[in-house]
């Protein structure tokens, strides 16, 4: 009967181990990888979200450019000139935002948001246009062309560094808002840089 108290003692280890083990992964261990599953799956919602806002909008440019168009003629040119009228929005599009764009941490959130872009190319409205002076015969194509002209001066003209800027800290302001509303007293806010307006070639 001697083994029996060295086997005892080995059964008490054992559960003492079993029952460490238990607790163990029932405590903090368990909680924090709870913490992180839930963390992860409040970002992903929240992104989810936000993409389906679409587009956000921080700034808009007003534009109006004369254009016109020459044909040379053997006794007289051809002359179309033309008075448009556009409207350049600036902000960021949210189908271009990643899965991993937004980092949530109980009160704290760091968003990587993607790049302030011209949201819509077609900014001229072309019911607005008005016909300054129209001398000759000139087709629908020629009208076309002069119509992609003027789209040409006015991103020349509006997609600068400084309206880039401008729409940033408008950018900065309402998400900082929007998710203060959302309940985050500490947020960080970054935008992917924008195509630099110096190397994009404008033809005209």
């Amino acid at each position: 009967m001697n083994f029996i108290k060295p086997l005892v003692g080995i059964l008490i280890v054992a559960a003492l181990v079993v029952a460490f083990m238990y607790f163990k992964s029932s405590g903090p261990i368990a909680s924090l990888k709870m913490e992180v599953n839930e963390a992860i799956e409040k970002n992903g919602q929240l992104v989810t979200d936000m993409k389906e806002i679409k587009q956000w909008e921080f700034l808009v440019v007003n534009d109006e450019e004369v254009v016109d168009s020459v044909n040379k003629g053997f006794i007289y040119d051809d002359m179309l000139i033309r008075i448009y009228y556009g409207s350049l929005h600036f902000g960021i599009d949210m189908e271009d935002m990643a899965d991993n764009a937004l980092q949530v941490k109980g009160d704290t959130i760091v968003a990587q948001l993607p790049p302030i872009k011209l949201l819509d190319d077609e900014f001229i409205n072309e019911t607005n246009t008005q016909a300054f002076y129209e001398q000759g015969n000139w087709k629908d194509e020629a009208k076309s062309q002069l119509l992609e002209k003027a789209k040409n001066i006015m991103r020349k003209n509006c997609l600068t560094q400084e309206n880039f800027r401008l729409a940033e800290e408008n950018g900065l302001q309402q998400m900082e808002s929007f998710f203060r509303s959302l309940g985050f007293n500490h947020i960080v806010i970054e935008f992917a840089s924008p195509v630099n307006p110096k190397e994009v070639k404008f033809k005209y």
